[in-house]
């Protein structure tokens, strides 16, 4: 009787341990990241990993070290946003994100996003280092050229002025949305006069009476006349195009210099989708910029 016993209980002793379920695996699929032209960044070895599900708690990092992170395709754009909030606080300067090249087939690789900052959603002039500030001249020199580039797959491109401000410093925006993705090459630092005039543009009152609305009207053409912004839209797919027109825009408008770029976007958007138009942006050889996240 008691050899029956010790048989029937290591029977259901046995059945609960086949029964038992397998601990998640945590660590993303690779077909779950995101695909990026810029996959080539190494990551160190020693770095702690972060998967992104929500917003994670960050304060067991260890402060100014590196950070490998790897973001669900569920995150989104306010998600990351508070993510990139809790490293900058962290003094975190070197992050690696987990994507996929997008060769076939695809291999894990990493994106590196250094001298980042996350600002209020207010539109600001970002401060820049006099030493890495751009001349608004080295987007208005190739103004034409991007023109045709974007006017080939979109019709929300700026033209080109006859006479464009030859003075200022140049401030690019990266603007995602569900319908796609916007570059905008803003002018500031304007000149004394040139100032004024956007001044009295801002200040307009649509409340006020219509003899003001006119001469305030007149005021904002003249400053458009000058060209102190231009604007390119692309449609979601193109930045993964092989020869993507997104590359072409944002190389060509930086130039062979760094670039520190506005990263704005809608809160739901993807998080995935804006590492892929980084790594459009900005691909494997490029210059690596300088990002300014905005709060959605």
């Amino acid at each position: 009787m008691p050899i029956l016993v010790l048989i029937v209980l290591c029977l259901l002793s046995c059945q609960k341990k086949e029964e038992a379920p397998e601990k998640p695996k945590t660590e993303l699929g690779l077909l779950e990241l995101a695909p990026s032209k810029h996959y080539q960044d190494t990551a160190p070895a020693s770095s702690p990993e972060l998967d992104v599900t929500q917003t994670p708690d960050l304060a067991k990092i260890p402060k100014g070290s590196a950070l490998k992170i790897a973001v669900h395709p569920l995150v989104n754009y306010a998600d990351l946003y508070g993510v990139l909030e809790q490293t900058q606080k962290q003094h975190t300067q070197q992050l690696f994100f987990a994507v996929r090249s997008p060769k076939d087939p695809p291999t894990r690789g990493w994106l590196r996003i250094s001298d980042f900052s996350v600002v209020g959603s207010v539109p600001v002039k970002l401060a820049i280092a006099e030493e890495q500030k751009l001349p608004w001249t080295s987007f208005t020199e190739h103004w034409g050229s991007l023109y045709e580039i974007c006017r080939a797959e979109s019709q929300d491109c700026t033209p080109q002025l006859e006479k464009p401000s030859q003075e200022g410093s140049l401030q690019v925006e990266l603007s995602l949305s569900h319908q796609g993705v916007r570059v905008n090459f803003q002018q500031v630092d304007p000149p004394a006069e040139q100032s004024s005039q956007r001044v009295q543009v801002m200040d307009f009152d649509p409340n006020s009476n219509e003899e003001s609305q006119v001469k305030t009207l007149v005021t904002k053409k003249a400053a458009q006349d000058i060209g102190t912004e231009a604007w390119f839209t692309f449609r979601p797919k193109t930045v993964m195009d092989e020869a993507s027109a997104l590359t072409e825009v944002v190389s060509r408008g930086c130039g062979k210099q760094r670039c520190t770029v506005r990263i704005k976007a809608d809160p739901s958007v993807p998080a995935i989708r804006l590492l892929s138009t980084l790594g459009a942006a900005f691909p494997d050889g490029s210059n690596q910029a300088m990002f300014a996240f905005v709060k959605p």
